[in-house]
């Protein structure tokens, strides 16, 4: 990442991230939205998918008796012994009929007569299974039954079993991988009542959201002509359970380390989050100095901490990227990544992990053909090699050396993501939820893993609409959104009255015991080459050096850095930004511009200084931002001379 930097008496200015390559174009995949909701007497308490008989499939043969029973289930309002529904007379009949079929489902979940594919698989296909033999006795027991018992057995029942068909060769997702291969990547359980709770809110009716946050492989770079792995999860997931009442948001930004999403959790992390997939493992790489209680881990546990006390206590799971091909060393290496660290704030607070190294390793290692790692479509540089391409397209895992190429590798890591998801499913179908799983979800963080490494208990970042709540004192100031296109704004406070001041009034309290500890804020302004000026920073409340920011600057581009300096802590910290008369530019010009404030906890920085323009062109009604967003108003045109009409992975 290129990064540009001025230091000016102890302060840094750093200036934007070169964004050029970062993404090619494509067209928008259309997801396979063919799966259908299922009836909601499959997903009832009751009738939740076991090796038990009795205790859950006989409340089934219930309904479906009492359905036979009804004395108007016909549009035309008839009897029993018509053609509106199943006569009494053979309800015994009917519920042998139905008793038999799912002792026979049950010996077909057990693997007499349906492939045996684990533990988790297997409840799924015992419920289809359920849902076949359902449809079986109901025609079978009543052929003048009509128009209901017909409907029960038609394309309801049918959408549903193939609801909980997940089997590679069954379903209505055609996978790429094997499942055993999928079942590898998950490498750590960890305690999995979040995951467990969220899911069953999501069968009892309610919506699930799915949260993606990351770097530059999670926000879609190598996705070029195929989506990013998030939306491959979200194809297959749909496709699977349905369209209805799931939604994927893609916070991730490229670029960027742990500790931005640390301090800006809040711009990219909607609150209703049920589960959050994090990925860092490329990003936060292995750290050659002190293992763990570092300056990368540090931030890292601290966004761990705000995540798992999110509103709804979701499921947070560390997802591990890899990446075969190494800047320094050889390539291949197995061991030279950040996991086993990462490892142990899985241990220690039970999150649960997916490894793409642990799943993939051996495939790319035995050149399989979708893992092969000898050639990237991108060269070293990033550059497209189309003259190579008809041999790479689909063999390759990798489009550079780093991202996954959309077709192979992010498809891959999206199966990875669905197949958690689906055995998930299928273990609270096995096994309902239970008083114990309610108690882990709200059992208190232990204390920090690292030491007094307290998360803060108040947003750190603010942003578009959210900085301008932060703002007190706006006379002589203009809120104005500078951005030429509708789905591209540039929001911000302008001033170009010299004496004027702003006032930002933030909480700069951090979690640590120490008051002493000092943080880094920082404040996003504008550089230009024409009209700009400068402007003294202030603090009261609390402490720090008074410093000044200058807009203007001779390239001829206008871009939004970031001014550090540091602060003591205090609730109510107020930090002035006053425009001042004299100028490096042409006289008589003092335009200045600010659009953003963020605390750093423990001296850490948000180091990636395109972010916050970024996350102003890709907030949502909501306030978060999200990939999609993004995109919508953005077309990047990467170095290659790949196809205009592609869109980024989305």
């Amino acid at each position: 990442v290129a990064q540009g930097a001025a230091v000016h008496g102890g302060r840094v200015d750093r200036g934007p991230t070169a964004a050029r390559g970062l993404f090619s174009t494509r067209r928008q995949r259309k997801s396979v939205n063919n799966g259908a909701a299922q009836p909601s007497w499959l997903i009832e308490p009751g009738t939740h998918a076991a090796l038990s008989t009795e205790r859950v499939y006989l409340p089934l043969c219930e309904a479906r008796q009492e359905f036979g029973n009804s004395s108007s289930s016909s549009p035309g309002g008839g009897s029993s012994g018509g053609g509106g529904g199943i006569s009494s007379s053979r309800s015994d009949s009917i519920s042998s009929s139905c008793k038999a079929s799912i002792e026979a489902s049950v010996m077909c979940a057990r693997g007499r007569s349906c492939r045996r594919v684990g533990l988790g698989l297997a409840s799924l296909v015992l419920v289809g299974c359920v849902a076949h033999a359902a449809a079986r006795f109901v025609q079978s027991a009543d052929s003048g039954a009509g128009g209901s018992a017909r409907h029960l057995a038609g394309a309801d029942m049918q959408a549903s079993c193939a609801w909980h068909q997940s089997d590679p060769n069954t379903g209505p997702y055609k996978w790429s991988s094997e499942r055993k291969t999928r079942s590898m990547a998950q490498i750590y359980p960890g305690n999995r009542a979040r995951l467990r709770t969220a899911l069953d809110r999501y069968i009892q009716g309610q919506q699930l959201n799915l949260v993606f946050v990351g770097g530059s492989i999670t926000a879609g770079q190598g996705a070029v002509d195929a989506q990013a792995f998030p939306y491959w999860a979200e194809e297959i997931i749909k496709a699977t359970m349905g369209p209805d009442r799931i939604s994927i948001h893609n916070g991730a930004v490229p670029g960027t380390l742990s500790s931005y999403m640390s301090v800006c959790h809040n711009v990219h992390v909607p609150k209703d989050a049920d589960i959050i997939f994090l990925d860092y493992s490329v990003n936060d790489d292995y750290q050659l100095g002190p293992p763990v209680d570092n300056a990368v881990r540090r931030p890292f546990e601290r966004l761990l901490r705000t995540l798992l006390n999110y509103p709804k206590r979701p499921a947070v799971i560390m997802l591990h990227a890899f990446i075969w091909h190494r800047v320094i060393g050889p390539s291949g290496l197995y061991w030279p990544t950040s996991e086993r660290e990462f490892h142990e704030f899985a241990l220690y607070y039970g999150t649960p992990e997916v490894s793409v190294k642990a799943a993939a390793w051996r495939l790319m290692h035995d050149n399989v053909e979708g893992f092969q790692v000898h050639k990237t479509r991108a060269d070293h540089s990033g550059r497209f090699q189309p003259e190579l391409d008809h041999e790479l397209k689909g063999k390759v895992f990798y489009w550079d050396v780093v991202h996954p190429d959309g077709a192979t590798g992010h498809r891959f890591m999206g199966e990875l993501v669905a197949q958690y998801i689906f055995d998930g499913l299928a273990d609270v179908k096995a096994t309902p939820l239970g008083p114990e799983d309610h108690a882990d979800v709200q059992i208190d963080l232990p204390v920090p893993m690292l030491s007094d490494n307290y998360q803060a208990n108040s947003d750190k970042c603010f942003i578009g609409p959210a900085f301008k709540s932060t703002c007190i004192d706006t006379v002589g100031w203009e809120w104005k959104d500078e951005g030429k296109e509708p789905n591209r704004p540039k929001l911000g406070y302008i001033s170009d009255t010299p004496g004027s001041v702003l006032k930002i009034k933030v909480n700069t309290m951090t979690g640590s015991n120490d008051l002493q500890d000092m943080v880094t804020v920082e404040l996003s302004y504008l550089k230009s080459y024409v009209n700009m000026g400068k402007a003294d920073i202030s603090c009261e409340g609390c402490l720090c050096v008074p410093s000044q920011i200058d807009g203007h600057h001779t390239d001829h581009t206008s871009q939004l850095y970031l001014h550090e300096f540091a602060a003591s802590q205090h609730p109510d910290c107020i930090v002035a930004v006053k425009v001042l008369p004299e100028t490096s530019g042409p006289p008589g010009h003092h335009k200045v511009k600010i659009a953003g404030v963020m605390i750093s906890e423990g001296g850490d920085r948000v180091y990636n200084f395109g972010a916050v323009q970024m996350a102003l062109e890709g907030l949502k009604e909501n306030g978060a931002f999200d990939m999609k967003q993004w995109i919508k108003g953005r077309r990047l045109q990467s170095d290659t001379d790949m196809d205009s009409e592609r869109q980024p992975g989305s």
